[in-house]
């Protein structure tokens, strides 16, 4: 078989022959894949799993030592003779950070290298600061930064989530929110604040991988999700990774003629002067405001449309609805489900985010962690030690 599938999450499995000059390379990569996919084998196990004779695999796992990559636990007694060893993969000491800038507040999610969420925080900046200038930030940044780690050093990235476009050298090209940091790149901005590697996405994309990673989309490939707010946008996952597309505005609904309409007016329209309108809102039609209510209706069935253009044009086999209005899903979901049903010619599943509101921070982390992974780990040229170093050299080279 050829071609390339997803295997472990930031390494690609693939099904075509290691080439005899770079037979090592393949070997390496493949019995680190089983590990991360798997769990911890025997090295009986790891002759199921990669195919390799039993001699090969003790001459890998020795050098995948060396390197970083596997431990040799305590070996277990499975029956009579001597007792089998157990391999696994190794983690190395460290942390990442995902940052959210969103218009009110800033949210940080401090992960491990596996990308097991290890603190959160956030905290409010005051309304307006954030999209008039980038200085009053860093003092927000700095205090999650502070509450999500004891030791700064220990960050090997810090990838920020945020609203607009992001160009391929990390530079926010364009934000409705962030006008202020358009042409920056977040880590510049708040060098002080930072330590390590720096990257950035849009906060939609993150979210997606969260989901993808942690959420209702676990397991599928093929995901369309849009985020509900006063801005809504959309975000897909193609063969199991997230589409930036040529210009990286995929997903991007800001100039379409499909956006629904009447989110501005209806968001604002009784909440002058209040922090987060869209709170609001959504706290006003939980208390069954009948205005409110019909004005959800209206926004969902537009995005309707939207959605089921989009399931017609990626054939996905879930549709994520996310973002601030999850929490009046109850309201809109069967509505939305059966819109889908009965113009799209094989509706996807519909899945509500059960994620909060620290999930573009999260996707942030995770999607750094893949970055370390696919950035030390290659099919073709083998492994990297599994160091901070190696991988600092990886991203300059």
């Amino acid at each position: 078989m050829t071609g390339v599938t997803k295997g472990v999450e930031g390494m690609h499995r693939t099904g075509r022959r290691a080439d005899p000059s770079s037979v090592r390379s393949w070997n390496e990569y493949a019995v680190v894949d089983a590990l991360r996919t798997d769990g911890p084998q025997r090295i009986t196990e790891l002759v199921g799993s990669t195919g390799l004779s039993q001699a090969t695999l003790a001459e890998v796992l020795r050098g995948l030592s060396d390197k970083g990559w596997a431990d040799v636990g305590p070996a277990r007694v499975s029956g009579p003779g001597r007792p089998s060893q157990m391999f696994s993969a190794r983690t190395p000491v460290g942390l990442v950070l995902g940052i959210d800038i969103g218009p009110h507040s800033v949210r940080a999610v401090s992960t491990d290298l596996a990308g097991e969420p290890v603190r959160r925080a956030e905290c409010v900046v005051a309304d307006g600061e954030i999209r008039r200038d980038a200085s009053p930030v860093h003092e927000a940044v700095s205090t999650v930064v502070a509450e999500c780690t004891d030791d700064a050093s220990e960050v090997w990235v810090t990838a920020f989530a945020l609203s607009g476009t992001v160009d391929d050298g990390g530079r926010l090209a364009r934000s409705v929110t962030l006008p202020a940091w358009e042409g920056h790149r977040p880590g510049d901005l708040l060098g002080e604040c930072i330590q390590g590697i720096t990257m950035a996405d849009n906060d939609v994309r993150a979210a997606l991988w969260a989901e993808h990673r942690v959420g209702v989309s676990r397991g599928h490939t093929e995901v369309v999700q849009i985020q509900l707010g006063r801005r809504p946008s959309m975000a897909l996952l193609l063969g199991g990774v997230p589409r930036q597309g040529v210009h990286h505005i995929a997903g991007d609904l800001s100039m379409s003629a499909l956006r629904p309409t009447s989110e501005l007016r209806a968001w604002r329209s009784d909440a002058d002067g209040i922090r987060d309108p869209v709170g609001h809102m959504v706290q006003a039609a939980l208390d069954g405001d009948p205005a409110v209510l019909a004005t959800v209706k209206d926004y969902t069935g537009q995005v309707a449309e939207t959605l089921a253009l989009a399931a017609t044009l990626v054939d996905p086999s879930l549709v994520v609805v996310g973002g601030a209005l999850t929490p009046l899903a109850h309201l809109f979901e069967d509505d939305l489900r059966e819109y889908l049903a009965t113009h799209a010619q094989i509706a996807p599943e519909l899945g509500i985010s059960q994620l909060d509101q620290f999930a573009s921070a999260h996707g942030a982390a995770l999607l750094a962690s893949r970055d370390i992974l696919s950035t030390l780990a290659d099919p073709t040229t083998g492994l990297r030690p599994f160091t901070r170093e190696a991988y600092t050299a990886g991203v300059g080279s």
